[in-house]
C-alpha cells in the first residue's frame, strides 16, 4: 500500500503568509489507504488543484489549532470533500479552538456537511479507516493546540506549532519520521513580545531531534528569517549536530514513505535539492 506525504506549503508566520514567499497551504498525506489534509492554510485549495490532489476523495481534514495559517481554507476543502456539499462524507477532526466556541474558524454550518466532526484534546486516539492517530500536547499561544502521531507503515509525528519541552518530546519518542514546524532562525530573548515566542527556533528544533532521535527529521513552516538564510542550511546544521538525517521540505515536495513500520530505508524524496 503506497504511503506518501506532500508538502503543499512550507511557509509559516504572518509576514511570509502575507507575501507567500513560501506557500502556506498545509500538508496532504496518503497513509494506510486514508487520504488526509493537515492544516489547510491560505492557498490550500489553489495549490491542491495545481498539484492534482484528489480533494473529492479526501477521507479527513485535520486541524492542529485555530490560527489562520492552519485553517484558512478548511471550509473550502470541506466543500470539495463533500462534493459541493451534495454528499455527507468525510471526517473533520481538530482542536477545541478550531471546532468549538464563538470564534471557531470552521463554522457549525460547514461542520454539518461532514459525516463526523471530532473535537480533540491531547492524549486521545481515533481512526480513519485502518489508520490509527494519537493526539499530543503542544505549548503554543493557542492553548488547546494539538500534534498528531500517525501509526502507519512508518510511525510519523507532526508536532505542529509548539515550544520545546522535554514532556512534549517524550510523547514522540519511537516515531521513525518527525515533522517539525521550525519558524524562527533564532529567538531574540530581548524581545518584549514573549507571546509570540511559543514557536520553535533552530535550537528548539535540535533539542526535539536529539530527544526523539528519529530516523528522519523533516523541517518546514519557515518564517522570514529562515527563508532568507536558507532552510537547507538549517537542515544541514541540525543534521551535523544531531546525527539524524534532516531535510528542509520544499513547496510541493513529495516523500514516499512506504515500507516496514519504523523503517525509512526505502524512503524516496522527490525533488530533494537546494
Amino acid at each position: 500500500m503506497a504511503s506518501k506525504i506532500q508538502f503543499l506549503g512550507t511557509g509559516g508566520g504572518r509576514i511570509n503568509m502575507i507575501q507567500q514567499l513560501r506557500a502556506t497551504a498545509g500538508i496532504y498525506a496518503e497513509l494506510m489507504g486514508a487520504k488526509i489534509y493537515i492544516d489547510p492554510g491560505p492557498g490550500a485549495l489553489i495549490k491542491s488543484r495545481a498539484q492534482k490532489i484528489p480533494l473529492p476523495k479526501l477521507d479527513a481534514i485535520l486541524l492542529s489549532h485555530c490560527h489562520i495559517d492552519h485553517t484558512n481554507d478548511a471550509a473550502a476543502l470541506i466543500e470539495a470533500m463533500t462534493h459541493g456539499t451534495r454528499k455527507k462524507r468525510g471526517i473533520l477532526a481538530g482542536s477545541v479552538s478550531a471546532l468549538e466556541g464563538p470564534d471557531k474558524p470552521v463554522s457549525s454550518y460547514h461542520q454539518g456537511f461532514v459525516s463526523k466532526s471530532l473535537t480533540l484534546r491531547p492524549d486521545e486516539e481515533f481512526s480513519i479507516g485502518k489508520l490509527k492517530i494519537t493526539t499530543t500536547p503542544t505549548e503554543h499561544t493557542d492553548k488547546t493546540g494539538i500534534g498528531f502521531i500517525f501509526h502507519a507503515e512508518n510511525t510519523i509525528s507532526y508536532l505542529s506549532d509548539t515550544n520545546y519541552t522535554k514532556k512534549i518530546a517524550k510523547n514522540h519518542i519511537g516515531s521513525g519520521i518527525i515533522i517539525l514546524n521550525c519558524l524562527y532562525l533564532k529567538w531574540d530573548d530581548s524581545k518584549a513580545d514573549t507571546y509570540s515566542q511559543k514557536h520553535m527556533d533552530v535550537e528548539d528544533t535540535k533539542k526535539f531531534v536529539k530527544d526523539i532521535n528519529p530516523e528522519l527529521a523533516i523541517i518546514q513552516h519557515f518564517g522570514m528569517g529562515i527563508i532568507k538564510h536558507g532552510p537547507w542550511k538549517v537542515a544541514q546544521e541540525i543534521q551535523e549536530e544531531t546525527g539524524v538525517k534532516t531535510i528542509a521540505a520544499r513547496d510541493n515536495q513529495v516523500f514516499d514513505i512506504g515500507g516496514k513500520k519504523g523503517k525509512t530505508g526505502n524512503l524516496k524524496v522527490w525533488g530533494e535539492k537546494k
